[in-house]
């Protein structure tokens, strides 16, 4: 054993071994010798003295950290120290990232209290622009009265269309969008599309049209929802940027990679994409240079929804162009062939644990029973003029102990459409309240009536007893698509709810 004395820095290379005698000398933050003065056996050695160049390494690297060594404890070795001193940094830290974690989480819910509020605020007040728009359309109009209300129509839409794409940019940037696979009609969902954007190409004189590979099955599982928001981006854009020739989807079976995927094309004969532009093209907020701007105008957020959108079902898109030529966009998606076992065992997940029996009081030719629950008073008048064009005796609610009341009194009702964000009671507590009555409204139908369109404001409403949730602001059309819906799902019904057509 060498003696117990002074002992120098354990040897390291001569450009650091200067470096670290400096840094030392600045910082005596260990003695010169790093071991205790108690006897140390022979076969510890070398590892002592390899701890202590590392020590002394690290100590050069991070000088900052030699700072914070304390002062020896009785009989403690250096090394300990050290070491425990560097348990105590790295818990702080752990304790600074547990908390910054937290502040992140507490702002996300923040941002997402904020976008679910602003859709509700909203929501709220254009279902009443909506509904009445609705009704005044559907009275004999003279051709100008006609042409102001579309133009109000068509406006409002315009707004909710912006509002729908910053919700739905939100949901997917803070990664919330979720799925939801159900078995569809491809060749009904593309018929659906053009139909809506029929007008508009009309309109500009083009040709719109659609292809379907012949040798694709007819129904498939997807989320045929969101692939429409898809197809409809794509079809608005290019009617949007062609001013003559056509407009034409295409779709083709594709594989990669083992999988199954269906190759969509929307393809146009408008002003095509420039190469600077195409290089942002699906950044948010972005648009397609134009010398008509305002005719082409919009949020900047439809394409990258898209991006989003086609990758969250497995695909990818992408696009071809040529300036004033036209231009191709192509995405792909995942789906799966839908077979009658797939069909019935979507339903069976779909259904809720609450009664579906639809009671139906109304006798032959009888109107139905619908208690409606809504405080505020323009859109329960709406609600209560859309019903009542439907053929319903409507029995009116301004709160959730109002609904529960009437749910419990002599009235037997055949649907009831319930408001979520009401005083006294909400629709939430409301629903739950008479699925546990003992009376046979318990079974009623309940459809949500709300301006919250997050994917957790839904499975609230289904958790809490409702059948159905319909998005404000909704037309006659809607309810009425609604209406039927439920009644088509419900295989144990013994009556359904009446509707004037």
């Amino acid at each position: 054993m060498k003696p117990h004395g002074k002992r120098s820095l354990p040897k390291l290379p001569p450009p650091v071994k200067k470096e670290a005698t400096a840094a030392i000398a600045i910082r005596p933050v260990l003695p010169g010798n790093l071991r205790s003065s108690q006897s140390v056996p022979s076969d510890a050695e070398e590892t002592i003295r390899q701890l202590e160049k590392v020590v002394s390494e690290f100590m050069i690297q991070y000088p900052s950290h030699t700072q914070r060594i304390p002062a020896l404890r009785p009989g403690e070795h250096p090394l300990i120290a050290f070491v425990r001193s560097m348990a105590a940094s790295m818990a702080a830290k752990q304790e600074q990232l547990e908390k910054l974690n937290q502040e992140v989480i507490e702002a996300a819910k923040e941002k997402e209290r904020f976008f679910a509020n602003m859709s509700h605020e909203v929501r709220t007040p254009m279902n009443g622009i909506f509904g009445m728009v609705n009704l005044l359309l559907e009275m004999d109009l003279d051709p100008v009265q006609r042409e102001h209300l579309e133009t109000i129509h068509c406006s409002s839409e315009s707004l909710l269309n912006i509002l729908d794409d910053i919700l739905d940019y939100a949901k997917l940037n803070a990664k919330e969008m979720q799925l939801k696979p159900r078995p569809f009609e491809l060749q009904k969902l593309i018929r659906e599309v053009l139909l809506v954007y029929k007008a508009n190409a009309d309109s500009k004189h083009l040709h719109l049209s659609a292809t379907i590979c012949e040798t694709l099955p007819e129904r498939f599982v997807a989320d045929d929802l969101r692939l429409k928001q898809v197809l409809s981006n794509l079809t608005s854009n290019a009617i949007k940027f062609t001013d003559h020739g056509e407009v034409t989807v295409t779709v083709q079976g594709h594989r990669k990679a083992g999988r199954d995927q269906l190759l969509f094309q929307v393809r146009d004969s408008g002003i095509g994409i420039s190469e600077e532009a195409g290089a942002t093209l699906f950044s948010p907020f972005r648009q397609i240079d134009s010398a008509k701007p305002r005719s082409h105008s919009g949020t900047g957020l439809g394409l990258a929804i898209s991006k989003n959108l086609v990758e969250l079902m497995g695909g990818r898109i992408w696009f071809e162009s040529e300036p004033g030529v036209g231009t191709t966009f192509f995405f792909t998606i995942d789906y799966e062939p839908a077979g009658q076992e797939q069909d019935e065992d979507l339903i069976h997940r779909r259904r809720l644990p609450s009664p579906t029996e639809v009671p139906s009081q109304r006798g032959h030719g009888g109107r139905s029973k619908v208690l409606l629950v809504e405080d505020n008073l323009v859109n329960q008048k709406v609600a209560r003029l859309t019903l009542e064009q439907l053929g319903c005796d409507v029995t009116l609610a301004s709160n959730g102990r109002e609904a529960v009341d009437l749910a419990e009194g002599p009235l037997t009702f055949d649907l009831i459409l319930m408001d979520v964000n009401m005083p006294v009671m909400d629709g939430f507590e409301a629903t739950t309240s008479i699925r546990r009555l003992d009376h046979p409204n318990a079974a009623t139908p309940i459809i949500a009536m709300t301006g919250m369109v997050f994917d957790e404001d839904r499975e609230r409403c289904l958790s809490a007893g409702m059948n159905e949730v319909m998005t404000k602001p909704f037309s006659l059309n809607d309810l009425r698509n609604r209406i039927t819906e439920l009644n088509r799902r419900e295989e144990t019904v013994t009556g359904s709810v009446a509707l004037s057509s």
